[in-house]
């Protein structure tokens, strides 16, 4: 049998065996064995009816400090209290709001341990337990998923949902919401809705449930009959639902009834005014007709039958909190959830049953249905929860489902919209004819969307702040421009000023300019959520007017982009539907044509067109002369061979060719901060290591010889520098130094010398303050705080040392471990009385690049962290490039750990460079120190591909990079000293195992190595930069597998062997 049929056969067995036990998890969740039953009819023959009517209640917690307080500390005979509640009265489950996991489980394990009986506990838990809790991270709204129109990710959503719930000891999710939203001025549903297509939201919903019940949880088909088309929220008065049944059977009920025959194993029943189901008084959620004629009777549910939040005005202003619930008991309701007085409605059932209005036979079997619904969860085994490791676990689940899901979800859910009587050409590639025209009545004139190649494309961002996401990806692409950041708040007259001085309105009929808009930090509640502000939609209507080209981002609801579809303008719009790293990458994948637009409009829009072609950008994928069709493939199974050869735990690859990207991949898994493996990812920062030498202390090199300032290679740098006069180096010339041909040796070892001298860790004192940041808008970018406590409720941002600290009397060398700041002083003046040897033979040594920084440091009177930041990194847009990345925006947790330190006191080395000598000088250093993902140090590298330039901008004159980058020769001999050149590293020439980078590589190749695992070279002559990080040092530095296999070596020849014909 071929290798192909073994797969395929066992693809199929796979789907077979996830069939099966998705069935067996089905009916764990959705049936009632008779042994749950059997001691279901035991417990309940022994209990009163007071204790019966109470199993039927679901009572609030808060775990808030205020809420929890005032629940727990109050009077304990008060019947308002929760302990009071589950003590005396026996209630039979609690609903868990706002507050935080760990202090829910402490809470939630106190409850339990104080009931008599398991206590039942459930969560509105729509978007994951994040609706509810802090600290964690949210999953996609429902209209997301809609707009995907993929059942497989609204199942794997709902799994992980699932995953997390159970975690948690949420044991039924009142999710999903299948109501039909179609009014598009729903206040309270909306998003909520997988659209406002009847069989499109069963499908979803049916999918997303199956997908919950799967992970061992039970799930809430809500809100019957169905929310979807009100304008009243039922949290204030009570809707009025005036569809004759005919609409109501067509369009509300068909996600119900789906649902229903897949096993949802609860309905919740919404407060709704139905006169086509009762034309009495009654809202929906307490009327006999509606539980028990329609839901019961005519939709044959046999699971539980739970009422929305009695607290509700909708259903409170009916009568008493006691005779609300009461009602809710008569009419047919298991679960009574948030009633408002628990005593008063026990009281008042007692004396409704001995006036004969309710039938004890029934309540008791809805109690027993509820006790076997206990039991079948596992709760009469284990009704606690582990608070162990329990953020680490509930990150894992999320962590593995954006690994595996996010992106596609994303992708599959931005749709491009443009109003049906414009006119739109979409151009799926800039040489291409298009494949289709859209003609207007009112405007003949074509619309050529984005190119890399014409004029440079304006950006403007409306919101609070620039998300660094969107900032960070933006730079992928060649001619951009930020043109400046607007609020949604701004007036008419604002607004035109600014972009009038930007020239933003361009009156040149015949202009190529072209706009990008970007609207962020969009309200996810309330009427603002559902309309682009009027001054907004004018403004970018005219914006499209003035333009060649205008596409607006919208990171927001569906339903706000009508006022758009409205104008006059041919603004084409995606629709992003939400605002993270993912909408955000995805949706500027599609404006530069790099993917299709395959989402759907998930809602009614009759104005709006979508289309799913590529909006313009080529990209090497796209182009058969770049692109080797097995490329990716290869490279792929290569790194993933590193990993499981423990040649190192995670990487990163990136290539690219002519400046487009060929690959740009992750792999393996990366430690977070509670020493929880989580997949790596491509934004995750490495310590470049060595490569420091040509990506700061060379760039500089290179920017001051350009400027022809204090620079002469030839001549001794003790010309200049004073301090180099008192040195046995003073001599040497920076040709010497950058050639590794000044005699200094290879290395000191200044770690071991300062442990010798007395050198003590010592705690760190270091306070961090909240930096008032982009990170702000984003909660995913939360940089870890070492004392959380000092940050207030609303700090969302990075952090920074606090300048009025200790920060100026210690620096940080390890895990939260600190060196007085005189080893600094002590560090440099050892590699001061360092002595070369008088041979000018070729000796690398990291000492060179040291003095070389030093010497840039003096003669520029700037650190050069803060050199080459302005010179290169902020105006390039490299926002995770430099030196001592914890002092930047980079989250703590997205660097890739380098060390794990047993010999001293460092312990395990994150964001805090790995190389002693560059530790050991405060992390700032010529030789190492730079951090960096992989995407920013490829379009450093691109930049001096293009002869020193990068989207239009000259940082460093074509001579200059062609004299650094060449072979190295001194001026009089005019001959090659070494293979170097003038800091970078070049093919050395040599056969087999001897050649540094591999065997024939073409000679125009320059770059460096890094002792962390990292690889940059670029390639003018074939038009190749090959970035690969990795942190092959951790967890220890003996791992030498990398070198002695010569991996970087074999990865880069593939890229070559694949792309044909190499000059």
């Amino acid at each position: 049998m071929s290798l192909i049929c073994i797969m395929i056969c066992k693809i199929y067995w796979q789907k077979i065996m996830l069939t099966l036990l998705f069935l067996v998890l089905q009916l764990c969740v959705s049936a009632q064995s008779p042994q749950s039953f059997k001691l279901a009819n035991t417990l309940v023959a022994k209990m009163p009816f007071r204790e019966q009517v109470a199993q039927m209640l679901m009572v609030p917690a808060w775990t808030r400090e205020n809420k929890t307080i005032d629940l727990i500390d109050s009077t304990e005979g008060d019947s308002f209290n929760l302990l009071y509640q589950i003590r005396k009265l026996g209630v039979g489950g609690i609903l868990f709001f706002q507050g935080h996991p760990l202090t829910q489980t402490y809470l939630y394990n106190y409850y339990q341990q104080e009931s008599k009986l398991p206590l039942l506990i459930g969560m509105d838990a729509e978007w994951g337990v994040a609706m509810r809790l802090s600290e964690l991270e949210k999953y996609p709204f429902q209209l997301t998923l809609g707009a995907t129109n993929n059942t497989q990710l609204a199942f794997a959503t709902g799994r992980s949902i699932g995953l997390q719930c159970k975690r948690l000891g949420i044991h039924i999710n009142f999710a999903p919401s299948v109501d039909v939203n179609t009014e598009p001025n729903n206040p309270i549903i909306g998003f909520r809705s997988f659209g406002s297509t009847p069989d499109a939201v069963a499908a979803m919903g049916s999918s997303l449930m199956r997908g919950m019940q799967s992970s061992g949880i039970y799930c809430s088909a809500k809100h019957f009959p169905g929310h979807g088309d009100t304008k009243t929220d039922s949290h204030k008065e009570l809707p009025i639902l005036t569809k004759p049944l005919s609409y109501i059977e067509k369009t509300d009920l068909p996600p119900f009834k789906q649902l229903i025959n897949d096993g949802v194993a609860s309905v919740m029943v919404a407060h709704l005014k139905v006169p086509a189901y009762d034309t009495g008084f009654l809202p929906s959620s307490i009327s006999p007709l509606v539980i028990k004629r329609w839901l019961r009777k005519e939709h044959h549910f046999k699971g539980l039958i739970i009422t929305d939040a009695l607290n509700m005005k909708g259903v409170a202003k009916i009568a008493s909190p006691a005779m609300v619930a009461f009602l809710a008991l008569k009419a047919g309701n298991d679960i009574i959830l948030f009633p408002e007085d628990v005593a008063g409605f026990i009281d008042l059932a007692e004396q409704e049953l001995h006036k004969g209005s309710i039938d004890s036979a029934e309540i008791s079997h809805r109690v027993k249905k509820i006790i076997a619904t206990k039991y079948e969860l596992g709760l009469f085994n284990n009704r606690f929860v582990s608070s162990h490791n329990l953020m680490a676990d509930l990150a894992q689940i999320k962590n593995i489902f954006n690994q595996k899901y996010m992106v596609d979800i994303s992708a599959q859910s931005i749709a491009s919209v443009v109003s049906k009587p414009l006119l739109v050409k979409v151009n799926p590639g800039f040489d291409q004819a298009p494949p289709e025209t859209i003609r207007s009545q009112s405007n003949t004139q074509s619309q050529c969307l984005f190119s890399p190649y014409g004029d440079s494309i304006s950006v403007i961002v409306i919101g609070d702040s620039i998300p660094f996401a969107f900032s960070r990806d933006l730079g992928l692409y060649n001619n951009f421009k930020i043109l400046t950041l607007l609020q949604w708040s701004d007036d008419s007259t604002k607004i035109n000023s600014i972009l009038n001085n930007k020239n933003a309105f361009d009156t040149n009929t015949n202009s190529n300019s072209r706009i990008l808009i970007a609207g962020f930090d969009w309200p996810t509640w309330g009427a603002k959520s559902r309309n682009i502000p009027a001054v907004w939609a004018n403004t970018i209507d005219k914006l499209a007017l003035h333009n060649k080209t205008s596409i607006y981002i919208h990171f927001g609801h569906s339903y706000a982009i009508r006022s758009l579809l409205n104008q006059n303008g041919s603004t084409t719009i995606l629709l992003a539907h939400e605002q993270n790293d993912y909408s955000i990458r995805e949706s500027l994948r599609s404006v530069f044509g790099m993917s299709n637009t395959p989402g759907r409009i998930p809602i009614a829009l009759p104005q709006a067109e979508t289309i799913e072609y590529p909006l313009s950008l080529k990209n090497a994928n796209s182009d058969e002369d770049f692109f080797a069709p097995n490329l990716k493939f290869v490279l792929d199974s290569m790194l993933r061979y590193g990993v499981e050869r423990g040649i190192f735990p995670s990487a990163q690859l990136l290539v690219l060719k002519n400046g487009k990207i060929l690959t740009h991949s992750a792999v393996g898994m990366v430690n977070d901060l509670q020493g929880h493996s989580v997949p790596a990812s491509v934004d995750n920062v490495y310590d470049l290591a060595s490569i420091t030498k040509i990506a700061s202390t060379t760039l500089a090199i290179m920017k001051l010889y350009d400027e022809k300032k204090y620079l002469d290679l030839f001549s001794p740098i003790k010309t200049y520098w004073p301090e180099a006069k008192k040195t046995p180096w003073g001599s040497l010339c920076l040709f010497d130094l950058l050639t590794h041909t000044s005699g200094l040796p290879a290395f000191l070892p200044i770690q071991q010398m300062a442990k010798k001298q007395g050198a003590k860790c010592i705690p760190c004192q270091l306070s961090y303050a909240p930096l008032n940041h982009r990170f702000e808008s984003n909660p995913n970018q939360i940089l870890e705080n070492p004392n959380p406590s000092n940050l207030n409720s609303e700090t969302k941002g990075s952090i920074l040392p606090n300048e009025n600290e200790s920060a100026d009397t210690q620096y940080e060398i390890g895990n939260g471990v600190c060196l007085e700041n005189r080893w600094k002083d002590s560090a440099w003046h050892w590699i001061k009385q360092a002595i070369p040897k008088k041979d000018n033979h070729y000796l690398y040594s990291d000492l060179n690049m040291i003095v070389v920084g030093k010497w840039i440091e003096f003669m520029t009177q700037k650190n050069l962290n803060d050199f080459v930041q302005t010179a290169f990194y902020t105006p390039m847009h490299l926002p995770t490039m430099g030196y001592l990345p914890k002092t930047k925006h980079i989250p703590l947790r997205g660097i890739a750990p380098s060390l794990m330190d047993s010999s001293w006191c460092r312990g395990e080395v994150r964001g805090i460079v790995h190389d002693p000598s560059a530790m050991l000088l405060g992390g700032v250093a010529g030789n190492a120190g730079l951090f960096s993902n992989s995407m920013d140090l490829g379009k450093l590298l691109l930049m001096l591909e293009n002869h020193g330039s990068f989207q239009g901008v000259q940082y460093l004159k074509p001579s200059t990079v062609e004299l650094f980058t060449k072979i190295a020769t001194k001026t009089k001999k005019k001959e090659p000293t070494n293979y170097r050149g003038l800091g970078f590293d070049k093919p050395n020439g040599k056969e087999g195992n001897n050649a540094n980078i591999f065997e024939n590589a073409p000679l125009g190749l320059f770059g460096h190595s890094g002792y962390t695992g990292t690889w940059a070279w670029a390639d003018p002559t074939n038009g190749i930069s090959f970035v690969f990080l990795s942190n092959r040092t951790y967890p220890t530095e003996y791992n030498k597998k990398i070198s002695q296999e010569g991996f970087r070596g074999s990865l880069l020849q593939a890229v070559y062997e694949r792309l044909g014909e190499v000059k």
